[in-house]
């Protein structure tokens, strides 16, 4: 995606009345300017397709709506 991509995703997810969760890497463009007053928080991750290319990553997920208390991967016991 281009700048003006990203900058024309932003209007419309800024706008939008629903629940919005991005998922992406960190980006200055995202926090500072197109997402300043959402929601982020960030998860350690996996990338490749094998163990000759696989590497570690940080995912951030950013959203409109507060998320939940713990952390998004919590599981409860039954």
């Amino acid at each position: 995606m281009t700048e003006a991509d990203h900058r024309d995703l932003a209007g419309a997810l800024c706008k939008a009345k629903a629940a919005v969760v991005l998922s992406g890497y960190a980006s200055e463009l995202y926090d500072a300017e197109l997402y300043p007053g959402w929601q982020r928080t960030t998860f350690s991750s996996g990338t490749g397709q094998n163990a000759e290319t696989w590497g570690n990553r940080t995912e951030v997920l950013w959203s409109n709506r507060p998320f939940p208390q713990g952390t998004l991967f919590d599981v409860e016991a039954s």
